[in-house]
C-alpha cells in the first residue's frame, strides 16, 4: 500500500506484483524486480528479514534498506460478534478464517505462531491447520483480507491495521512488524530507484504516511541501508 504511495508521489512510472515477500526476494534473485518489499520473521533469531536473503542467495548482492514498523492483527467484522481475540480463537469450531498466500510475510508470521501452540499442546502444526476452517482459503493482499471479511465470506484474516476502514470492520491489534525494502545492490543507481530512496528519506513523506495512514510507523532510520554486502 505504502509503496504505492511513495512511487507515486515522486511520479515514477512503476509495475507493482503481489507476489508475497518470499515472492520478492525470489524476484530480485531472478534479476526480475529492483525492489522488493518484505516483512519475513525469523523464528529461531526473531530477527526481519536480513536472515532470508541466504535463503534466496543475494546476501552477496542486496541490501535491506529500512522501511518502517506496521501493526499486524485480526481483521473482524465491526463489533467483533464472534469474539476473536487471538490466534486460538481460530480453532473456534464456528470461526472461518481466510489466510494469505503461502510465501508471503504475513502467513509466515502466522505458521511461527500456529507452531508455538502446537509445541505447547505437543500436538503437530497439521493437526492444528486441518482444524481451522479457511485456512487453505487464500487472498493475495491484506485488502483482499479485510474484503472477505466486509462481505461475509470469512469471520477473520490476520492482516495490517492500515487495511481496514474502521467505519465498516473492527481490528484486533497483535504484532508490530519490521516493513523493510530488497534492492539489488547493482541497481541503486538507476534514476527511479534513487528518486524512491529520496522519497523514503524524506522527512515530508514520513509526516505525511504517518498522518494519512494508520497502523504504520515510521523511524528515524527509515530509508537507511541496514544491510549492505
Amino acid at each position: 500500500i505504502l509503496l504505492r504511495q511513495i512511487l507515486k508521489m515522486m511520479q515514477i512510472t512503476y509495475e507493482v506484483a503481489y507476489v508475497g515477500s518470499s515472492g520478492g526476494l525470489a524476484a530480485i534473485m531472478l534479476g526480475e524486480a529492483d525492489i522488493a518489499g518484505i516483512h519475513l520473521l525469523d523464528e529461531v533469531s526473531g530477527e526481519y528479514n536480513t536472515p532470508f536473503l541466504k535463503r534466496y542467495w543475494i546476501a552477496d548482492r542486496a541490501v535491506v534498506v529500512q522501511g518502517y514498523i506496521r501493526e499486524q492483527g485480526l481483521i473482524v467484522a465491526k463489533g467483533n460478534p464472534k469474539g476473536i481475540t487471538s490466534i486460538k480463537d481460530l480453532l473456534k469450531h464456528d470461526v472461518k478464517m481466510i489466510n494469505r498466500e503461502l510465501g508471503s510475510g504475513t502467513r509466515n508470521l502466522l505458521d511461527i505462531h500456529l507452531s508455538r501452540i502446537a509445541d505447547s499442546r505437543g500436538v503437530k502444526v497439521k493437526d492444528l491447520t486441518n482444524r481451522i476452517r479457511g485456512y487453505d482459503m487464500e487472498a493475495m493482499s491484506h485488502v483482499e483480507i479485510a474484503q472477505a471479511v466486509n462481505q461475509g465470506r470469512a469471520d477473520v484474516g490476520l492482516g495490517i491495521r492500515a487495511a481496514v476502514d474502521s467505519n465498516l470492520l473492527d481490528f484486533v491489534p497483535l504484532f508490530e512488524e519490521k516493513f523493510d525494502f530488497a534492492i539489488d545492490e547493482r541497481r541503486l543507481s538507476k534514476p527511479a530507484v534513487s528518486t524512491f530512496l529520496e522519497a523514503l528519506r524524506s522527512e515530508n513523506f514520513k509526516k505525511e504516511i504517518e498522518s494519512y495512514t494508520t497502523g504504520i510507523k515510521v523511524t528515524k532510520e527509515t530509508g537507511t541501508i541496514m544491510y549492505r554486502p
